[in-house]
């Protein structure tokens, strides 16, 4: 297990993430004011996800506050494409619980967004429990089916108005389960007049995916963007880097190390023809941090995506820009053209210029898969 340790340099903060729930690096301070994140939808059509609903249907609940829960929810759909295509859509399926869980609709189900908006309508079922254990179980069964789409982010919606501790199993550890396995937690609290919170829901939500309408502010864009944050994730194997310390999301990009020399060439050439990714590109001390801890011999230089360009007598990078503030040179050459990046002291890192054909390991960097990048 990698362990979580802050590195500062200058006003930045590096976080390295602990393995074992699969939470990425981040650097929020040095994110730029124009930065756009690739996590971003450019349409919620464009959203493709499986998704199951996971709806508190006691009588706690109500008749008016099903009701109200579901319209709140099918408006959101509204904007997303729902279907049994590959491709931009969103596979919808629902469980009920009270004492029980209650299957109400397979991940197969919908074939769009008016059979959606016909057929969906969940009741109370007459109890008063609240087993959402069992019902998180019973949703797990249709993502583990053979109705689940490979490489497509598994998401539970657990929408709710009460919680009885000790009636039923606790359902935090096979919420965490479900994080740990790659799935992404969307908690619903919903509030009804005279009603009460429901403060277990924040613990079973992945950080940064509970919503709640205590404050009377909730929008149903708050779900879809969350849906949008969800279909944010990188290739498997791929390391995911954050731009926010807490939120989970890779909107700084996925890297991949390659454990054996090449020439910078290519390397290069390598990562252009995985996922469409390209030589590193470092532009702040953290980020520096970030690559050389996915390498675990700290004496060993790699290579990043900066070149000098003899036109322009100035370093680029692959994406053709140039390179900023941070340009932390041990050496200066400006007669060799490639550029590796080693271990400095402390957690420092340092630049030096090499020969193009000289041999080093290196890191590839891709944009994450998203609502407007499908990754078959």
């Amino acid at each position: 297990m990698r362990l979580l340790f802050t590195a500062i340099a200058a006003t930045t903060v590096a976080v390295i993430a602990d393995t074992t729930t699969n939470r990425p690096w981040n650097y929020a301070s040095t994110t730029p004011s124009n930065f756009v994140s690739p996590c971003a939808c450019s349409n919620y059509s464009n959203i493709w996800l499986d998704v199951m609903l996971v709806i508190d249907s006691s009588t706690a609940m109500t008749s008016h506050g099903i009701e109200e829960l579901t319209n709140y929810l099918e408006t959101a759909f509204l904007r997303m494409s729902v279907g049994q295509t590959k491709g931009h859509f969103t596979r919808i399926g629902a469980v009920g619980y009270g004492d029980n869980a209650t299957l109400l609709h397979p991940l197969t189900d919908f074939q769009s967004v008016d059979d959606l908006l016909s057929r969906f309508s969940p009741k109370m079922d007459g109890s008063g429990g609240s087993n959402i254990e069992s019902a998180i179980r019973l949703a797990q069964v249709q993502f583990e089916s053979g109705g689940h789409r490979a490489n497509v982010k598994k998401v539970l919606v657990i929408a709710a108005s009460h919680y009885e501790p000790g009636a039923s199993e606790d359902p935090v550890q096979v919420a965490q389960q479900f994080r740990e396995d790659g799935g992404v937690i969307i908690t619903l609290e919903y509030v009804q007049t005279h009603g009460a919170s429901v403060p277990v829901l924040k613990s079973l939500a992945t950080p940064c995916y509970s919503l709640s309408n205590s404050n009377e502010d909730l929008r149903v864009n708050d779900l879809l963007n969350m849906f949008c944050n969800a279909n944010c994730f990188c290739y498997t194997n791929w390391n995911p880097y954050a731009t926010d310390p807490v939120c989970p999301f890779p909107d700084g990009g996925c890297y991949y190390p390659v454990t054996i020399p090449a020439a910078e060439v290519l390397a290069k050439r390598y990562c252009e023809n995985h996922n469409g990714g390209m030589l590193v590109k470092i532009e702040d001390a953290a980020k520096g941090v970030f690559v050389n801890s996915l390498f675990n011999n700290k004496n060993e230089k790699t290579w990043i995506g900066l070149e000098l360009s003899r036109s322009l007598f100035a370093y680029l990078w692959e994406d053709g820009s140039q390179v900023g503030s941070y340009q932390p040179f041990a050496t200066h050459n400006m007669s060799i053209a490639c550029v590796s990046q080693g271990q400095g002291t402390g957690f420092n890192s340092n630049w030096y210029p090499e020969d193009c054909y000289a041999d080093y390991m290196y890191t590839c960097q891709a944009t994450p898969c998203s609502a407007d990048k499908l990754c078959p």
